[in-house]
């Protein structure tokens, strides 16, 4: 081989050596951009759950009828950031999935957080209407005290006193919605307003806080009715207060000690065939109607 031949080979695998280090310099280049990219995005997502696990602590300090559920939740999210944070390998398919979980869990909170705000805006408006019923309260009996020494006439007032202290010790509700799912196998519950797939009407109702109230355990009814008035799934009668008898779906006891209680009630109809249109659920408390209730199935 002569020596330009040889000083060719030379020169064709130096550049080739050339060629191969900066191919590898450039691809060490793009992995290292791509870990610091794929360990900032998990610093952020652990960022935000950090501070939804702050936003439950607000919430919860609110100590209301959902504290419960609030905390439940927080424990999750707890759980979740911790998986997180003890990630040994990091990808892009990894991260998708983590911040495809972080829209799921916002979207849950923003409406627990609705719910708990309503109900602590409501609790307000509560303590300050008992507040007032309160004061008359007192005002009232004093006055029935003085009245009735000055002339017995006034037994009418009397019994017009009495009857407002009656009203104000009385239990209400508010809040009232129904919802209808189908139940699978697995016991989850999947939203649904077709007939043909709802096998379950959920009933949610708050009850109201009452300082005044006896504390008392609530024999509630509630009646599911059919496009002809007939009720569903009948398990027994009870009779109103206006002695009327009537068939009940579900019937529960609710223990009532003042304080607002957050209220579900799920009827079972897995066995009854349903049709499209409008279904009526009147809801009964100590055998008074509290209110009726429509759904519309597809």
């Amino acid at each position: 081989m002569s020596d330009n031949a040889k000083k060719g080979i030379i020169a064709i695998l130096i550049l080739l050596l050339g060629a191969i280090g900066v191919y590898s310099y450039l691809d060490h280049k793009k992995q290292t951009e791509t870990i610091d990219v794929l360990t900032n995005d998990k610093a952020e997502i652990i960022a935000e759950l950090e501070k939804m696990e702050a936003d439950y602590n607000a919430e919860i300090s609110k100590n209301t009828a959902l504290s419960s559920d609030l905390e439940n939740q927080k424990k999750i999210i707890i759980r979740f950031k911790d998986s997180i944070r003890n990630l040994k390998n990091t990808n892009w398919n990894t991260i998708k999935f983590y911040k495809n979980k972080i829209k799921n869990l916002t979207f849950s909170t923003n409406r627990l957080f609705a719910k708990n705000d309503s109900l602590v805006e409501a609790n307000k408006i509560l303590n300050f209407e008992n507040e007032n019923l309160s004061q008359e309260k007192d005002s009232l009996t004093q006055n029935l005290t003085q009245q009735t020494r000055v002339n017995d006439t006034l037994s009418k007032q009397n019994e017009n006193l009495s009857q407002k202290v009656a009203i104000a010790q009385e239990i209400r509700a508010n809040g009232y919605r129904v919802e209808t799912f189908d139940k699978r196998r697995n016991g989850k519950f999947k939203p649904t307003d077709k007939a043909r797939r709802t096998n379950t009407f959920k009933i949610n109702f708050f009850i109201n806080e009452n300082p005044l109230a006896e504390n008392k355990e609530i024999q509630t009814h509630v009646v599911l009715k059919n496009l002809n008035g007939d009720v569903l799934n009948t398990k027994g009668f009870f009779t109103t207060k206006n002695k009327e008898r009537i068939a009940f779906t579900e019937s529960t006891i609710i223990p009532f000690k003042k304080n607002a209680i957050a209220t579900d009630i799920l009827l079972n109809v897995d066995n009854i065939k349903l049709e499209k249109g409008t279904y009526i659920i009147d809801i009964y408390m100590d055998n008074k109607k509290m209110t009726t209730l429509k759904k519309v199935l597809r």
